[in-house]
């Protein structure tokens, strides 16, 4: 079975976010780790102001799918080409995923919007169906190692512009013969946006040898002098 590395590090004025290595090189995603404002040759290239993405765009992508582009949208200029691919088309779920913790990062860094650089094979439709995480994601837990892993994340909107999310790392548990038997989350965190929103409750996540998420949340979010109620009992299949 092929592998897929994700690579995080940094060089020049790049920070390498998710790069899904095959032998032809059919993923990558960066973005630019300093303040930047798009230029003319930029918008000429494709790349989109903030908050803004294309009619045709949009009317290509589900309920869902829009509105995690629109948050990731709020903090990159994006160049959409990508959605055309069959690659997208086939991955998405994976690639949205790992869009979404490059916008987790750069919140919690309070990074300024930048270029964010997505490169999809328009002539593969491989699945990413694994792939390896670099020290970076385990530097919490002395005792992880780099292996198979997925990223999962779950969203609830609360309102417009404030949400309560999830993100976990799992670990499959396999047989002898490859076959998943059950998840370890080796790390999980609960994260409102805006960061300034703070949430005030009891909040548990679980997961079924079956691969679905069991995401449970009481209390509220209190943001911008106004309280959010939030009850969350939901299943999620990851």
């Amino acid at each position: 079975m092929k592998r897929i590395f994700i690579i995080l590090a940094m060089a020049s004025l790049l920070l390498i976010t998710f790069f899904a290595c095959n032998n032809d090189n059919d993923f990558m995603l960066t973005n630019a780790t300093e303040s930047y404002s798009l230029s003319p040759q930029d918008k000429q290239d494709g790349f989109m102001q903030l908050n803004s993405i294309p009619d045709e765009v949009v009317n290509k992508m589900t309920a869902n799918e829009l509105r995690y582009w629109k948050k990731i949208a709020s903090k990159f200029y994006i160049n959409y080409d990508f959605i055309n691919t069959d690659f997208y088309k086939h991955n998405k779920n994976l690639i949205i995923k790992y869009a979404l913790r490059t916008y987790n990062d750069t919140q919690k860094r309070n990074l300024s919007p930048t270029k964010l650089y997505i490169s999809c094979s328009p002539n593969s439709s491989k699945k990413l169906n694994s792939y390896k995480l670099s020290e970076y994601d385990f530097e919490d837990d002395s005792t992880a190692t780099p292996t198979d892993c997925i990223h999962y994340h779950y969203t609830y909107t609360v309102t417009n512009g404030v949400s309560f999310e999830v993100y976990t790392i799992l670990l499959p548990l396999t047989n002898s013969d490859g076959s998943i038997y059950a998840y370890e989350a080796l790390n999980t965190e609960f994260v409102c946006y805006p960061p300034s929103a703070k949430f005030y409750g009891s909040k548990t996540i679980g997961f079924t040898n079956q691969g679905v998420a069991n995401i449970n949340a009481n209390g509220f979010i209190y943001y911008n002098n106004k309280r959010y109620n939030i009850s969350i009992n939901e299943q999620d299949s990851i």
